[in-house]
């Protein structure tokens, strides 16, 4: 089972997860840098963040997940007045990462396979969605000796 819910609290929406995962992200760092008439050099721009893909089910094959879906999927949209999106949390059995990082939804593939089915009134009571999830890193902006200056005039 495969919990996710806003990181300052509320929702929950539950999960199966319906195949192995994969985890990237929270090593290297390093790019190639091209030069002239020489061999490209290595230089380092810092670890990039944590990415988690994975292919989970929404619902059990007898109760609409049309709600729980919808609101799913808005987390990952802005909010009112160009807000960030919802940033989540997850848990769970298994996971491949901490329990205490923060996520953002960065997709979400709805499949149309054998795992999707629908009920009498064509409403979704089963969904496989392979979610994106990428670790929320707070951006900073880093101020050095000529931005102080140029601030103080």
């Amino acid at each position: 089972m495969i919990v996710v819910s806003p990181a300052s609290g509320g929702s929950v929406i539950r999960f199966r997860q319906s195949g192995p995962g994969s985890l990237s992200g929270g090593v290297g760092g390093w790019e190639a840098v091209a030069r002239s008439r020489r061999s490209e050099a290595s230089e380092w721009v810092g670890t990039p963040a944590l990415v988690w893909t994975v292919p989970l089910v929404l619902g059990d094959g007898r109760s609409s997940i049309e709600s729980d879906l919808r609101t799913f999927l808005s987390w990952g949209l802005p909010r009112a007045g160009g807000r960030d999106p919802v940033r989540v949390s997850i848990g769970g059995d298994a996971l491949p990462f901490g329990r205490n990082l923060v996520w953002v939804i960065n997709e979400a593939v709805r499949e149309e396979d054998g795992l999707l089915i629908r009920n009498a009134a064509r409403e979704r009571v089963q969904q496989r969605v392979t979610v994106t999830f990428r670790q929320y890193v707070e951006a900073s902006v880093v101020r050095g000796p000529a931005s102080k200056s140029k601030a103080g005039r």
